[in-house]
C-alpha cells in the first residue's frame, strides 16, 4: 500500500513539475514553438489563455485575422484593427511572428474574382488585386512579422496545381508573382509554402517540384510548411519520416505549421451521434494515454531530424479553442477544455528533455 501511495504521489509531483515547465525552453536551438491564436487571446480577454501562451511559446501565428477576406474585405478597403493587434500581441512578448497567409482559395472575398459584367477577372485584374492585396499587407507589418504563408494549399492531391479561382484565373504562375510581390514588400521576411497531406507521395511530389521551380527562378523561399493535421494512426511514423527527409532535401527549411491530432471518426452527415461523437462525456483514460504517446512518438521524429525542422506551431491553445470540434467533443490538443495540461503534455516535456 505504501508502495502504490508513493508511486501516486510521485506522478502527482511530476504532473506538477512538468506544468511549471515551458516548453520553449525545452527546444533545441534554433527551433521555435507556438500556437495559432485567437482574436479574444490576442485582445486579452481570454485571460487564461493569455498567461499560458506568454509562458510556454515563443512563437504565434493567426488562426483568421490575416486572411484575405478579414483584412481586404472589399475593394476599395481595408480592415487591420484586429491585425494590428495580432502583430502587437507578439511583438510585445518578443516572439517570431508568423503572418497567415496571402493567396489561398478560401476565405478570399468574392469580390476578387469577379470582373465587369458578373463575368470573371481577367488576369490583368487579378494580378494586379493580388500585387496590390500583398505590398498593402506585407508592407503595413515590414520589420515585424518574421515570415508569411505566401501560398496555401496550391496543389491537389494527385500533385497536380489545384484549379482554385487564383490557378483558372492567372495560370499556373499565380505562385510565383504571389512570391515576387511578398518579396518585393518585405525583402528581409522569410516566404513559406503550406499545404497537408505531404505525407501521401503524389502530393509531396507536387509540392516539390512546385518549389524547386522557385528555387530555379531564383526566388526567395525559405521554407515548406506542412500543416500536420493528423489521426492517432495516420500518417504513419515512417511516412512522417520519410516526408521530412524529402522536403528538407529541397535544401528549404520544414515546419509543422497547423499540428494537432484529430480523436473523431470521419462520419457522413445524420450519423448516429455515438458513433459520430463517441467522447461526447469525457475522452477515456485509454485514449488519452493513445494521445499522449502519439505527441511523444512525433515529437522524437521532430527531434531526430532537428537540423531540418524550425518550427512545430500547434493550431489552437486548447481543445475547447480547437476548430477539430465543429459542434462535437474533439481532444487534439495539448490542455483540456479548463487550460490544465494533459498526459500529452507531459510527454512533449519528456522527449524534449530526453533529447538535450
Amino acid at each position: 500500500m505504501r508502495l502504490l501511495v508513493a508511486v501516486a504521489g510521485f506522478a502527482l509531483i511530476a504532473a506538477a513539475a512538468h506544468q511549471d515547465v515551458a516548453l520553449k525552453d525545452l527546444m533545441p536551438k534554433g527551433m521555435v514553438i507556438g500556437a495559432a491564436i485567437n482574436q479574444r487571446q490576442f485582445e486579452g480577454t481570454d485571460t487564461a489563455a493569455v498567461d499560458i501562451i506568454t509562458k510556454q511559446f515563443n512563437q504565434i501565428s493567426p488562426e483568421n485575422v490575416l486572411k484575405f477576406q478579414p483584412t481586404h474585405p472589399a475593394a476599395d478597403r481595408y480592415a487591420f484593427d484586429a491585425a494590428d493587434r495580432y502583430v502587437q500581441f507578439g511583438v510585445e512578448r518578443h516572439m517570431q511572428v508568423v503572418g497567415h497567409n496571402l493567396v489561398w482559395h478560401t476565405q478570399t472575398g468574392t469580390w476578387v474574382f469577379q470582373g465587369a459584367d458578373a463575368k470573371a477577372a481577367d488576369r490583368d485584374t487579378l494580378l494586379a488585386r493580388m500585387r496590390d492585396h500583398i505590398r498593402t499587407v506585407v508592407g503595413r507589418y515590414k520589420g515585424k512579422i518574421h515570415g508569411w504563408d505566401v501560398v496555401n494549399e496550391a496543389i491537389d492531391e494527385d500533385g497536380s496545381m489545384r484549379k482554385s479561382p487564383w490557378q483558372v484565373g492567372i495560370g499556373d504562375d499565380y505562385v510565383v508573382r504571389a512570391f515576387e510581390f511578398a518579396h518585393e514588400a518585405d525583402p528581409d521576411a522569410e516566404l513559406y509554402y503550406n499545404d497537408f497531406n505531404l505525407e501521401k507521395p503524389a502530393k509531396r511530389a507536387g509540392v516539390i517540384k512546385l518549389v524547386q521551380d522557385l528555387q530555379a527562378r531564383k526566388l526567395r523561399i525559405d521554407g515548406i510548411g506542412n500543416q500536420a493535421h493528423w489521426r492517432l494512426d495516420t500518417p504513419t511514423i515512417d511516412e512522417i519520416d520519410t516526408a521530412l527527409v524529402e522536403l528538407h532535401a529541397t535544401g528549404l527549411k520544414v515546419m509543422f505549421t497547423e499540428f494537432d491530432i484529430n480523436l473523431l471518426p470521419n462520419t457522413p452527415r445524420g450519423a448516429d451521434p455515438s458513433a459520430a461523437n463517441p467522447y461526447a462525456n469525457g475522452l477515456p483514460d485509454e485514449v488519452q494515454q493513445q494521445l499522449a504517446r502519439r505527441y511523444a512518438d512525433v515529437f522524437r521524429v521532430f527531434l531526430k531530424h532537428r537540423n531540418a525542422v524550425t518550427r512545430v506551431t500547434f493550431w489552437g491553445l486548447s481543445d475547447a479553442d480547437s476548430w477539430l470540434n465543429r459542434g462535437r467533443m474533439n481532444y487534439p490538443l495539448l490542455w483540456d477544455r479548463e487550460r490544465r495540461p494533459k498526459p500529452a503534455f507531459n510527454a512533449v516535456v519528456e522527449a524534449l528533455r530526453n533529447a538535450r
